[in-house]
Formats: C-alpha cells, structure tokens, sequence
C-alpha cells in the first residue's frame, strides 16, 4: 500500500492531477479516492514507473449501462482495454469482454454526440482494422480532437487526420510503454515508426493548436535540420560523420506546419543514433520552438529516464540542458509564453548549473549586475565558440549544407523559408551568445512578460521566485 492511500484528500476536491515520479515500486488503488471525493470531476494519474494502479475492475455491461444515462457525454476515451481474449483477472467480475466494433455501434444507436472518442485493446495482437476508425467522425460531428493509442497509429490513420486539417486542434498520443524501461530497449520498431509519423504530421497540419506526447517519443532528429547535432563529439580536423546516402536512412528534419500552436506537451529522444545528452541537443530543442511555434503559451519538454537503442547499445540517461549554453535562453523569443516545464531525473548531469544560468527567467535576474555575470560567464566561452566555427566550416565541406529538409506534399502548405532562415543558426553556441547580449542590451528588458508559472520536474508549475529559491537558496536576491 503506497503513501497514497492513507492521503488526507479534502471530500471538496474537484479536480487532480498525480503525477507520480517515485522508482519504487507501490500500488495505488483509486476507489478509496472516488469514495473520499464525491464532487470529483476531472482524475488524471501518470507514472513514470513502478507504480500500479490496482482497479477498479468495470465490466463492460456497466460502461454500456453508464451510457444510456449520459446524454450530455462529448469525451469517451478506453485505452488499453482488455479484450475478450485477454488472461482471466482475478477480479469478481471475472472476464472482461469488450468487442471495438460492437461498442461503437452501440454509441451510435444513442442520442450522445461525442467531441472526442478512443477505443483501443492493450494487446498490440488485438489491433485490426476493423472499420471503426471509419465511423469515429460520425460519432464525433463536432470533431476537433485525436486521441490515440500507439499501437493503433498507422500511416493510414494519420493520413486520414491530414485530410481533416481545419478540423483537428488537439492531438494526444496515449503509449503502451515498457514496464522496465531501465534495463529493456526503448528503440522497438513501434517506438521508431510512430515517432516518425508524428514528425510527418506536424510537418502537414496547419491547424494543431495543442500537442500531447508525453509517453510516445518525438525524434530529435526531426528539429535538427542542419545535422549540427553530431557537434557535441567532435573536434576540429575530425572527419564529419554525415553522407548523403546514409542520411537518407533515417528520419528528415522539417518545419511544423502548426506555427500557431499554443501548447506543447512532449517527451523528445532519439533512437537513430544521436543522444540527448549535450548542450547542442538542447540548443536545437529550445531553438526550434521558440522559432517555429511563436504562438507557445505553455510548454511542457521531458526526457525519458534512461533510453537505449537496442540490447547492444549502451544505457544513457538524457539531459535537457539548464544551463546557460543550453539554449533556454531562446524561450525569450515566446512573447506570450505563460507556463515552462522542463522535467528531466538527469538534474545531477546538468552538471555546474548555477544561479547565473537562470536568473534571467525572473525580473530580478534582469539588472546590471545579472548581465554582467551573464557577461563573464559567456567570456568562458571562446575556445568553444572558435572550435565551433572549424566543425561549421567541415560540416559545409562535406555538403550537409545541402542535406534535404522534409517538405509537405500539400500544395496549400508552402515550404516556410522566412522560418528556414530564421532557423540557420539552430544549435550554435553563437546564437546563445547573440540572443543573450540582445537581451541584456535593454536598460529595462521586456521578455517574458507573461510567464507566470516554472517547473523543474514533475511538480505542478509555481512562481519562478519560489523555485529558484528551491533550487538555489543561496542566490542573491532570495
């Protein structure tokens, strides 16, 4: 029995969100929860791993009764369920017994007009094109919403999505992840493929507003369109690693069409080869974005706990870099930007992040004397910014200048080249060093105006103040 259980949880609660990082291993059963909280609406309980949610086991006769009274309902969403094939559950209502197709004929019959609607197995083998994803638009005619179950996503359904551009707003990916993400691969072939149909998506669909993917991987090297990612383990005179042949191999950089996206929730890594776990790999993320998506006023980027390409490749835990040549400093260019969460075990590997890396996120952090360390700090960095204009002029020799970029094949969606060319520093150390110095050369700085919440890990977002006071209490002005 976990912590949990025996919580205080006050019987007003409306709304709550646990999200729960602990390595240990509990269980956690949500029906004392449901009986403590009568006026609940809204329940949501992540993991990273370890833990396990025990019930409440529902019948499927009861979900089908709960329907014919809920004409009111517009969210349905079943994932992971079992089928009528699954092992027997050691549960009173014995074996569960779902049919997709049956269950969405079921709806139909009924007067509810559903905004969004997911029916997936949890046994990858159950996952048939039964028809059912065809009459989802019938159940939902107010559709705007796709939440899906990776095992489910295939280049058919997603080409469908793009075909309903206008329409869909949110996109949500639910994952089967691994239980033992510690010790099992994370680069299975489902883990590959359904990343590099999400990077096509959002490379074709203009109208995205929110983004959720905080189980199922985005490529890094989907934002890395100038290659520089290989930056971080080279040095000068090095033969670059990149040819035209081989590139072609793995998944093509490109520009996301959604450039009026306003909430991004996603887990970033690779399984292609590069790592992220280098300041380049952070510079390229956060560069991106704040390029790319303008429009941003929440922001939620994590790393998993560990990743490994396959049983022969070695562990490593990736990193998004805080510190200051990691590149969070391009999040400025977010004018609108409310809410950052950069939620990452590897803190310990961000080695050396001090004060000075932050302090520009809070006004206190924007006087003479925050730039003026900003400034000694950035004066570190010249062997590196010169060691960075050699590998820049190899990786032009050995002509990743000309790498291809993914462009939609969508004529209403034209190739963005004022973004390309706002996007031709991306992942260099001197765009830090220019952002920052454009920053620090008002008297009074206006950035950030908005942003009013900052997370450091799996907490909900506080005052910036009140985690930087956390995180460094010894810095000056706390």
């Amino acid at each position: 029995m976990s912590i949990l259980s025996d919580f205080p949880f006050p019987s007003s609660l409306t709304n709550l969100i646990l999200e729960i990082g602990s390595s240990q291993t509990n269980t956690f059963d949500p029906s004392l929860l449901l009986k403590h909280c009568p006026l609940l609406e809204d329940l949501l309980i992540a993991r990273w791993e370890g833990w396990y949610v025990d019930g409440p086991w529902i019948p499927r006769d009861h979900d089908q009764e709960l329907l014919y009274f809920t004409p009111n309902l517009v969210e349905l969403k079943l994932a992971g369920v079992l089928d009528d094939q699954s092992l027997e559950v050691s549960k009173p209502c014995g074996r569960i017994q779902y049919n997709r197709q049956g269950f969405c004929e079921l709806i139909r019959s009924l007067p509810i007009k559903l905004d969004s609607f997911l029916f997936s197995f949890l046994s990858p083998t159950m996952q048939s094109d039964d028809g059912t994803q065809s009459i989802v638009t019938e159940l939902c005619p107010n559709l705007h919403e796709w939440c899906l179950w990776t095992p489910d996503t295939t280049p058919a359904l997603l080409k469908s999505l793009e075909s309903l551009p206008n329409v869909i707003t949110n996109l949500e990916l639910c994952w089967n992840y691994l239980e033992d993400s510690g010790t099992q691969p994370c680069g299975q072939d489902s883990e590959v493929q359904v990343p590099r149909l999400l990077h096509q998506y959002l490379c074709n669909s203009p109208h995205l507003l929110h983004l959720k993917s905080l189980q199922a991987a985005y490529p890094l090297r989907g934002m890395d369109l100038h290659r520089r990612v290989g930056f971080s383990w080279l040095t000068p005179n090095t033969e670059f690693p990149w040819s035209a042949s081989e590139d072609r191999k793995h998944i093509q950089p490109g520009i996301w069409a959604c450039r009026k996206l306003k909430k991004v929730e996603l887990v970033v890594h690779d399984h292609e080869g590069s790592q992220i776990s280098t300041p380049v790999s952070s510079r390229i993320i956060f560069g991106y974005l704040s390029r790319v998506c303008p429009e941003l006023e929440f922001v939620d980027l994590r790393v998993p706990r560990v990743c490994r390409k396959d049983p022969e490749s070695p562990l490593y835990q990736p990193v998004i870099f805080k510190r200051l040549d990691g590149g969070m400093c391009f999040l400025t260019r977010l004018k609108k930007l409310q809410l950052l969460k950069v939620c990452t075990e590897a803190w310990s590997a961000d080695f050396e992040c001090k004060d000075v890396d932050l302090n520009w996120l809070l006004l206190g952090g924007r006087d003479s004397v925050e730039k003026q360390r900003r400034k000694e700090k950035m004066g570190e960095w010249q062997d590196w910014l010169d060691e960075e204009k050699q590998l820049e002029a190899e990786r032009l020799a050995f002509g990743a200048g000309e790498a291809p970029i993914l462009k939609s094949t969508d004529p209403m969606i034209p190739f963005d080249n004022k973004v390309y060319h706002q996007l031709k520093d991306l992942g260099l150390l001197s765009e830090v060093k220019a952002v920052i110095e454009e920053m620090d050369r008002e008297k009074e700085p206006e950035y950030l105006s908005r942003f009013a919440e900052l997370s450091f890990g799996l907490q909900l977002g506080q005052r910036p103040e009140t985690i930087m006071n956390r995180v460094f209490p010894g810095r000056r002005g706390s």
